[in-house]
Formats: structure tokens, sequence, C-alpha cells
């Protein structure tokens, strides 16, 4: 099994008191508004409803021209801590793309690695008995994760050369990444050696096959030729 990445899963949104109450029971109409939406999901962010704030950020950032960048790093956030990492991937990289400070875009930066690299996770071949063709298609889903979390990492670390924990994960990623490939050669390695195994033993079968076929044959002929000699003489 892979080891932890680290993640620095912190919103930026805080709550106020007017919201902190009872935003996590109120469901999203039609007629909310961009701000109120915010404030709600302000408050879901502080009670841990990671879902519902996630909900609220992305239905807020529908309704903005240029949502603020923020937004979408925590619905990033939000989305990550309730499972939903498709969701958290989109958000964090568009909170990469949108970034207008170096802290936030470092912070995505380094999030939307960790996503990539827990989605590889989920690709991963060793953590689950599959067949010999799913396995191989594991390995490649996984490869191409961690070389998207790498990149993302690296990016991460251009922000903010000072981040250890990025430069941490990028190695981690890269380890990761250099073990899938070297089983995947293996993976294939076999696959080769077993076809050719596989294709040599229907070779064998074959001349054994040609070969009693001519041997059946033959002795049909001399039986034939038995029986001639016989009415002949």
């Amino acid at each position: 099994m892979m080891p932890l990445f680290t993640w620095t899963l912190t919103a930026v949104l805080t709550a106020t008191p007017s919201t902190s109450m009872t935003a996590a029971t109120t469901a999203i109409d039609e007629s909310d508004t961009a701000q109120s939406l915010i404030d709600a999901a302000a408050a879901d962010l502080q009670a841990q409803h990671w879902a519902a704030a996630a909900s609220r950020l992305a239905a807020a950032r529908a309704r903005m021209d240029n949502p603020p960048p923020v937004l979408a790093y925590d619905q990033g956030v939000a989305a990550a801590r309730a499972n939903n990492l498709p969701e958290a991937l989109e958000a964090f990289a568009d909170a990469v793309n949108t970034a207008t400070t170096p802290d936030l875009l470092a912070d995505a930066a380094y999030n939307l690695g960790t996503t990539a690299a827990a989605m590889a996770k989920g690709s991963d071949p060793t953590d689950q008995q599959t067949g010999q063709q799913a396995g191989q298609q594991h390995a490649a889903n996984a490869i191409e994760g961690l070389e998207a979390a790498l990149g993302h990492f690296r990016n991460a670390i251009k922000a903010d050369p000072t981040d250890a924990d990025a430069r941490a994960n990028a190695q981690l990623a890269w380890q990761q990444l250099q073990a899938l490939k070297q089983q995947q050669q293996q993976q294939q390695q076999k696959s080769d050696d077993q076809q050719q195994d596989e294709q040599q033993q229907s070779d064998d079968q074959q001349r054994q096959d040609e070969q009693q076929q001519s041997d059946d044959q033959q002795q049909q002929d001399e039986q034939q030729q038995s029986k001639d000699q016989q009415q002949q003489d």
C-alpha cells in the first residue's frame, strides 16, 4: 500500500455569528444570493459540514461572473474532506488558474497535487486483486495520476520554495511513480512471457496433431496395402 501524502486542508472563509447556527440545515434555493450562499458555506465549514459547504460554494461561484479564487479553493477543501476527490481536483485546479496571491497559488497547487495523488492511489494495482488486463489499466491510471501530482507539487514549490511539505510530497510522488513504472514493466514482461509460452504450447500441440494425423494416414495406407495384397494372393 502506498504511503500517505500530507494534506493542507484549511479553509479560508470564516463564519459570522448570524449564519453559524442555521446554515447547515438550510437547503439551497434558486432565490439565494451568492453572498448568502457564501455566508452559509462559511458556517458549514466551521461546523465541518463538508459536503454542504462544497455544494453552497459551487452554487455561489455559479452565480458570479468573476468569483474570487478563494471560493474555488475552499470548495476544494470541503470536497476533499467530504472525500469527493473529482470535485476537489476541479476546484483546486480552478483556484490555481485564478489565484491572485502567491500564498493561495502555493496552497492550491499543493492540494491539487495531493488530490491527484490520492486519486492515483485509488488506481493502485497493489490495493486489490484484479485480472491481468484490469491490473494493467490500474497501473496506467496510477502512473498518469502520479505524474500529474508530481507536476502540481513542483508548481507549489515554485510558488513557495520554502514549502517543506510540498517537497516531501513531490519526493514521495516520484518514488511511487518509479515503483509503479517498474511494476508495470514487470507485469508487461510477465504478460509477454505468458503469451510466448501459450504460443509455444499451441505450436507443439499443432505439431503433435499433424504427426498423429500422418501416423494414422500411414497406418491406413499400410492396412489398405495389406488388404490389396491378400486379394491378389
